[in-house]
């Protein structure tokens, strides 16, 4: 796992370890920023040296196996460069599960989104990655396309899958429907999730616990349908079990 400690605005790192120890996994990192942050935001960003960001993974590559990667908040380009070629030369043939951590739930930048960034994304990373998890709100700034409907998050999957990406699962929980739809493309099917919405916000980590869950049923030798549906049930159940610790927005229950 590589990420921010925020990891998506929420539990961030904690979420990603608890989900992958739950689900059978075993969870190594590397940590690209710090955070300052609480239930309600976040203040401040300490990004990590790109070059301390590769001792981490080649450090951690040294000494164990690593059967799936999974990529949460990078602050910016030369950061997500680092992580790119130190994985292309250390574990080669590793299935990478990017989730492109933007903006955090409270709103605030958690990446330099500039467009030697995205160009990156789009140019680059996306068709060495294994499955791209992005967010309506991510999803639109790599297309640069409102999305609004359904329909929408179709064309935004088509549009990522000709820019490279070999598999999308684009999240449609920022759309605010009675009825949650997370939209799966790759070479071999389209397939539409969906489950009802839970009456909560209290969604803090969700984003970090979904990819990590799919990393772990990949690393678990799962098909890629299997693991999402484990992955989508995993998370549901962590938030309708949801702890609320701050006056802000409540994280995931792990313990469920």
């Amino acid at each position: 796992m590589i990420a921010g400690s925020d990891s998506g605005g929420g539990a961030g790192i904690q979420a990603d370890i608890k989900t992958i120890n739950n689900l059978g996994g075993y969870a190594t990192t590397a940590i690209t920023a710090l955070t300052a942050q609480n239930s309600q935001t976040v203040t401040e960003i300490l990004p990590i040296h790109p070059e301390f960001i590769a001792k981490q993974i080649g450090t951690v590559c040294s000494d164990i196996k690593i059967d799936a990667v999974k990529i949460g908040m990078v602050y910016d380009l030369p950061a997500l460069e680092a992580i790119f070629s130190t994985l292309e030369e250390l574990i080669p043939n590793t299935p990478i599960i990017l989730d492109p951590v933007m903006v955090s739930s409270s709103g605030v930048k958690l990446s330099k989104v500039t467009q030697k960034f995205l160009n990156f994304i789009k140019s680059d990373a996306l068709h060495k990655c294994f499955l791209i998890t992005p967010n309506i709100i991510e999803a639109e700034i790599i297309c640069n396309m409102k999305i609004i409907t359904l329909d929408d998050m179709v064309v935004a999957c088509q549009i990522m899958k000709r820019q490279g990406a070999q598999a999308i699962l684009l999240k449609g929980g920022h759309m605010g429907n009675d009825i949650v739809h997370d939209v799966l493309l790759s070479d071999k099917l389209l397939k539409i999730f969906e489950s009802p919405r839970i009456p909560s916000k209290d969604n803090h980590g969700s984003g970090c616990a979904l990819a990590s869950a799919i990393a772990t049923g990949i690393a678990n030798k799962m098909e890629l349908e299997e693991a999402i549906k484990q992955a989508r049930t995993y998370v549901y159940n962590a938030m309708e079990n949801a702890i609320i610790p701050g006056v802000g927005v409540g994280t995931l229950n792990h313990l469920h």
